[in-house]
């Protein structure tokens, strides 16, 4: 339902100087033109003017959007998604607002405002005129914007304006080519000092396209890729022989795409041989990046010699990993840790940020916990003494910790883990209220985070099962931009599958299945998988216990799995500590 649908008229547009006000802007992007517009719109209703209120109401909305385009069809996204409230959203605009926006539209000077105004108007009216009108109008954008220091801005516009003219230009090869002949002319300019990705994002746009002269930019990928190791710049390199490959596959060339493959996975090794130059060397890290090269070389055909090889070193590595150790403490003053993570955060690069977001915190030692629930047990002696009954929110019984002097052994060592889960429970709103909330806030302030920016978490990981990238990709970025509802369901159901996969491949522990009287072969699910002897060679017994505690344990623990497979979970709950957390553990495993 349509929250403006205001009675509008051009006069009323070209009466407001708005578009003066957008040239006060040192960077000509919407995100700029949000914050000039949003000024203009409170002075209007400081001044009781309610036909000023409604035209700047107007272009702020539209100049808050967000890109999102992963969705060619829907592009635009609300800048924020809180709990309760959000930024304007497509579905705000009425009738009447497509209809006046339609008449100023065209004659917008700005072009990047024009390119923004046409494309909504394509979105929400689907206007042809407005989608072609949008094309140059996002290429001249993109031109502007390529002389600042942030290249994916330019990137994102040479990419919408790729969308629009692959939807509305059937038949058009000139439309088309308007748009892929100056990216042509802008990677021949920009090769030859090309150092980071920028490159390699604008070829991914013409690939997307099937654009683009195939030898050429597949031998100016080796150049780059080529440079970049030698510099030791790995996860670049690694970008453009994975797109140097991308043009051999246009191009038919089986065995050279093979061969580009192989040198995009064996960047992981170098990566690894980096890992042990460090000032503080890193065998935890080098068998880490030695995983991924062997994620990555099982995927193309021909490399099981190199693979066995690899494998064989990993278990060296993660052998002499074990004398390294990290700890990590958490403060009990709650504001000061709010105020390190925004510190840590803010005004950092992009990739930093991303990167910073796994590696800030870590799950308990299962030890360490359980010693601290035995010290918190010494020192409150009525907790072992009266028994705690666990229900649901509706009365139902779940568990019970035993009370007592006299326990059993097995009673004992049943409080000892109800009490580990409750130090773990506590860790788990630490790190959400103190860290990843204020992380997740700071980046989103800052930056604008697509889908195609989390791909590194995703390839050629041995956490993500080839043909699930995607729904890991979901779901890590509907976290990141407040969507924990959405992330929750894609994500919690496959790390089961993950722990499968793991076990298959990692483990060489082909059962994950039963078999049954009648002979039929289930899946075993995660209440079982997560007790595999096998799960904890390969996670590690802390990162176990810390599953157990968030996914399968009713009443000691948070149950989420169980609790969401059998829709027990209102919607207030994906949005609570233990939901919040679970997307954040994922996102931490990507990054192992």
């Amino acid at each position: 339902m349509s929250q403006f649908n205001f009675t509008l008229t051009k006069q009323d547009f070209d009466a407001q100087p708005w578009e003066h006000a957008l040239t006060a802007c040192n960077e000509p992007t919407c995100s700029e033109y949000c914050g000039i517009l949003k000024a203009r719109l409170d002075d209007s209703k400081a001044k009781s003017d309610a036909k000023a209120e409604q035209v700047y109401t107007l272009l702020h909305a539209a100049s808050s959007l967000h890109f999102e385009l992963g969705s060619p069809r829907q592009p635009f996204r609300p800048a924020v998604i809180l709990e309760k409230v959000r930024s304007a959203a497509i579905e705000d605009f009425g009738p009447s607002d497509g209809a006046v926006l339609g008449e100023i539209a065209a004659e917008i000077k700005d072009p990047e405002f024009r390119a923004r105004i046409c494309d909504l108007l394509w979105v929400i009216r689907r206007d042809y005129r407005m989608a072609r009108l949008a094309i140059p109008a996002y290429v001249e954008s993109a031109k502007r914007l390529e002389q600042l220091p942030r290249p994916w801005f330019f990137v994102e516009r040479f990419r919408r304006a790729i969308q629009l003219a692959m939807m509305v230009g059937q038949g058009d090869a000139a439309l088309l080519k308007s748009v892929t002949g100056e990216i042509e002319m802008l990677l021949d300019r920009r090769e030859s000092a090309e150092s980071k990705w920028t490159c390699a994002d604008l070829m991914h746009v013409l690939v997307q396209a099937g654009a683009g002269d195939s030898a050429k930019l597949s031998a100016a990928c080796e150049a780059i890729a080529t440079r970049a190791e030698k510099n030791a710049n790995w996860s670049v390199a690694r970008a453009y022989w994975q797109r140097k490959s991308d043009w051999h596959r246009l191009a038919d060339q089986p065995e050279e795409y093979r061969l580009a493959l192989i040198r995009a996975a064996e960047t992981y090794v170098g990566e690894a041989e980096s890992a042990l130059k460090r000032a503080t060397p890193s065998h935890g890290a080098c068998a880490s990046n030695l995983q991924r090269a062997v994620e990555a070389l099982r995927r193309i055909p021909g490399t099981k010699e190199r693979v066995d090889e690899l494998h064989t070193r990993i278990l060296n590595e993660q052998e002499h990993s074990m004398g390294e150790t990290t700890t990590q403490s958490f403060q009990v003053d709650i504001s000061g840790m709010v105020k390190s993570t925004v510190e840590m955060f803010k005004g950092k690069p992009k990739n930093d940020v991303l990167i910073g977001l796994a590696f800030f915190g870590e799950w308990p030692e299962k030890e360490a916990l359980r010693k601290s629930a035995l010290e918190s047990l010494k020192q409150s002696v009525w907790s072992q003494i009266i028994p705690t009954v666990f229900t649901t929110s509706s009365g139902k019984r779940l568990a019970e910790k035993p009370g007592g002097v006299f326990q059993t052994e097995d009673e004992q060592e049943l409080t000892v883990k109800a009490q580990m889960m409750q130090e773990l429970q506590r860790h788990r709103g630490l790190m959400v209220d103190g860290g990843i909330k204020p992380a997740v806030h700071v980046i989103n302030s800052e930056h604008f985070v697509s889908r195609e920016d989390l791909i590194f978490l995703v390839e050629n990981n041995p956490f993500v099962p080839p043909g699930h990238e995607g729904i890991f990709l979901r779901g890590l970025h509907a976290g990141i931009t407040g969507d924990f509802l959405v992330a929750a369901h894609l994500l919690i159901p496959q790390i089961e599958n993950s722990i499968r996969y793991l076990l298959v491949n990692y483990a060489h522990e082909p059962r994950t299945s039963k078999l049954k009287d009648d002979l039929t072969q289930l899946e075993r699910d995660l209440n079982e998988l997560l007790y595999h002897e096998d799960v904890e060679k390969v996670l590690g017994p802390d990162l176990v216990f810390t599953l157990r505690a968030l996914l399968i344990e009713p009443g000691f623990g948070a149950n989420l799995r169980n609790n969401l497979s059998h829709g027990l979970m209102s919607t207030d709950q994906f949005v609570d500590n233990d939901s919040i957390y679970s997307w954040w553990l994922v996102w931490r495993v990507c990054c192992m």
